[in-house]
């Protein structure tokens, strides 16, 4: 199952089920399987099995949430999320931080703060935690730049207080007449909504008097969207396997002037 061999490992798990004696385990561990290999409909009946003789059982409630979820069905996800909040401390933390992303999909602004408030209170050294809250106050509306601007302070003092900084070399001199040197840093220069905009940037007439430097967090086969992409860029760096030192090092060889995050705290970021 870890080696991400779903169909093996779904036969292991009913093999040893049908022998006795029951276990939530491996039930739990079937209708895992199942929601992975994206049947969600076919795992819950598995999750509510063990329920039915475990009303209390941690990884049963929350691995139900999570077929829930992933068959769109937020309002019981988030009931089963919020059940295994008192059984167990990690599940607590992950189960928070689904209830607020389905009260987002939802547009429960106010639920979705308080959840990633809850969350930031239960895991106060996760960074991620109060990332989540940034990034959710970025994008409500009316918006509070204030709030965000603070959260973001405070994500960057929790962060430099967890990992020191390594401070890289000075960069080398510029003359007046050099280039500018612009990096992007992405996991979404494909076919998704940033890699369509850059694009448009890319092709505009004064893109043309900057050197264009990507960092793509997306190491998978590139698509015509990342390949038109591509071909308006000095140089093209696939990211995603490399540790962070690696990456900073290889933006202050390539003498960037101006990096820029495209991501923020959504999914691939840096």
């Amino acid at each position: 199952e870890r080696l991400g061999q779903y169909d093996a490992a779904l036969q292991a798990y009913q093999t040893l089920a049908a022998q006795p004696p029951w276990q939530a385990a491996l039930c739990n561990a079937i209708g895992r399987v199942q929601a992975c290999r994206g049947q969600a409909a076919e795992a819950l009946p598995w999750f509510e099995q063990v329920l039915a003789r475990e009303p209390r059982n941690a990884d049963a409630l929350f691995n139900r949430g999570n077929a829930l979820r992933l068959l769109f069905r937020r309002e019981e996800a988030i009931a089963a999320y919020r059940a295994v909040l008192p059984l167990h401390p990690e599940y607590a933390r992950l189960a928070l931080l689904e209830i607020a992303r389905q009260q987002q999909a939802l547009a429960d602004v106010e639920g979705a703060r308080i959840s990633y408030l809850q969350l930031n209170m239960v895991a106060p050294a996760d960074l991620a935690a109060v990332g989540y809250r940034m990034a959710h106050e970025t994008v409500v509306w009316p918006s509070d730049p204030e709030r965000a601007a603070q959260l973001a302070g405070e994500l960057g003092a929790r962060w430099l207080a967890q990992q020191p900084l390594n401070p890289l070399p000075p960069p080398s001199p510029r003359t007046p007449d050099s280039r500018l040197r612009v990096g992007l840093v992405s996991a979404d220069l494909y076919h998704h909504p940033v890699g369509r905009f850059c694009g448009a940037l890319l092709e505009s007439a004064a893109a043309g008097e900057v050197d264009w430097f990507v960092y793509s967090n997306r190491d998978s086969a590139m698509d015509a969207v990342g390949e038109a992409l591509r071909t308006r860029t000095r140089a093209w760096h696939l990211v995603e396997s490399w540790p962070d030192a690696r990456l900073a090092q290889q933006v202050r060889d390539d003498g960037i002037d101006v990096l820029v995050d495209l991501s923020g705290y959504t999914a691939g970021h840096r």
